[in-house]
Formats: structure tokens, C-alpha cells, sequence
């Protein structure tokens, strides 16, 4: 009877790894960028859609302005790239390596008259974070990532905060 009760005991905590993963997971929020001695601010947003358990591809989207010295600095990101998350129950960490476009858009504007030099170049990140479940359906998302401009030495790294609404099953 005791070799029943530990195969149980063993047996159980199965099931609450195999958790399923949801099919897709909207996310939204804040998002802080620092580059080349600006600090800029806005949001992002990002579609993620899973694969497998573990893996699945991301697309993201993120918009951040400000100024340094009276240039007036407009940055907006389109990535894409792979994603991969760990999920064990409660918090889940995920880390993913985009790869896309950034436009930035630079310059001062003297009475009515804009001067602006605006740009595209492409673009690679690196980051990850972790999700924070506030509900069956809902989770907060704390996110980090490195980002690097290709055709030039500019790198850039921008802090994210906010919801994740995840639907379906996988």
C-alpha cells in the first residue's frame, strides 16, 4: 500500500506542470527608453502567440519621445522573433530575440518652420521579463531589453511595464 501512496504522491504535482498555455497573449503598457543621452517616454505593445508549451513568436510595437538640448526625438520600433517562455505556474519568465525596423525622427521646430532628419534603419533585441498573474485570464508584465540600430555604434535599452490578456488553450 505504501509503494501505491508514494507512486500518487509522484504522480499529482504532474499535472500542474502541464498547465496549458495559452494560445495567444495580448500585452499593452508604459515603456521608458534611454538612448544617446535622451531619455524618452511612451508605450509599446506586443502580440504573442504560442507554438508550443515553451515556444512561440512575438510581434512588437513601441513608440517613445522626448527631447535633449531642444531636439525634439520621436523613436518607434517594429520587431518580430522568437520567443521563449517557462511556465511552471504562477510568475512566468520568458525571454526573446526580436529583430525588425526603428524609425526615429529628430529635430527643432523654429516658429513655423520644422526642421526634422528622420530615419529607418534595421534593428535587433534582446531582452526578457517576467509575468505576474493577477487572474485567470490577466497578468502583469515587467519587461527589460537591449536594443541595437544597425549601420551605426547606437544601442539603447528600454524598461516596460504592463497587462497581459491571454486567450484560448494550447
Amino acid at each position: 500500500m505504501s509503494k501505491l501512496t508514494l507512486l500518487l504522491a509522484l504522480a499529482l504535482p504532474v499535472p500542474a506542470l502541464a498547465q496549458d498555455a495559452p494560445r495567444v497573449e495580448v500585452s499593452a503598457g508604459y515603456a521608458y527608453a534611454h538612448a544617446s543621452q535622451a531619455d524618452l517616454h511612451g508605450g509599446y505593445g506586443a502580440l504573442d502567440v504560442s507554438l508550443t508549451r515553451s515556444f512561440g513568436l512575438e510581434l512588437s510595437g513601441s513608440f517613445q519621445s522626448g527631447s535633449v538640448d531642444g531636439t525634439e526625438i520621436d523613436r518607434g520600433t517594429l520587431l518580430a522573433g522568437p520567443r521563449f517562455v517557462w511556465r511552471r505556474g504562477g510568475v512566468t519568465p520568458f525571454v526573446h530575440v526580436l529583430g525588425g525596423v526603428i524609425h526615429e525622427s529628430s529635430g527643432v521646430d523654429v516658429f513655423d518652420v520644422s526642421i526634422r532628419v528622420k530615419r529607418t534603419d534595421a534593428a535587433g533585441a534582446v531582452g526578457g521579463g517576467v509575468d505576474v498573474p493577477l487572474g485567470r485570464s490577466w497578468a502583469l508584465r515587467l519587461q527589460g531589453d537591449y536594443i541595437v540600430r544597425g549601420g551605426e555604434d547606437s544601442e539603447a535599452s528600454r524598461a516596460s511595464l504592463g497587462v497581459v490578456y491571454r486567450a484560448g488553450s494550447r
